[in-house]
């Protein structure tokens, strides 16, 4: 296999992933109750993120349930809190099997870091249109519309 089929190789790849995640994401907007194809799209897309040996942008990550392979909407699948006792993070709760995920919003240094909620969740409306999917393989980085 020459140079020019695995780059198409890994282009069709990505836009596999690109497009699971977005089923995934357009079919919870419109029917919150009903998560088995959620589920399902979000388990393909973690199988193939490991068969292929590629990393995904942690601001996809964030979005993801590793438990349930949920994705995780802030009201609709999760619940967001900020908590700020010893250091201010950010709490993400799944609905679907109570997982808890902490993010860091600083370190010790005073050095903020960046977390928005569209790290954290998607609006709607990029979901109708093309959203942007950012995923590491091995040391680029892929941007997919």
């Amino acid at each position: 296999m020459n140079k020019g089929n695995r780059e198409f190789a890994k282009s069709s790849v990505f836009h596999r992933i690109n497009f699971l995640y977005q089923a995934a994401h357009t079919v919870l907007r419109q029917n919150p109750h009903d998560v088995t194809l959620v589920r399902f799209y979000v388990n393909t897309l973690q199988t193939i993120v490991k068969k292929n040996v590629l990393k995904i942008d942690p601001s996809i990550k964030r979005t993801l349930c590793k438990k349930c392979c949920l994705l995780l909407i802030p009201g609709i699948t999760s619940t967001v809190r900020i908590n700020a006792k010893r250091q201010k993070t950010v709490v993400v709760t799944c609905i679907g099997c109570n997982t808890v995920k902490r993010f860091p919003l600083g370190d010790s240094n005073g050095c903020q870091e960046k977390i928005s909620s569209s790290s954290i969740a998607i609006d709607a409306s990029s979901t109708t249109q093309s959203a942007k999917t950012v995923i590491k393989s091995q040391n680029e980085k892929l941007i997919i519309n």
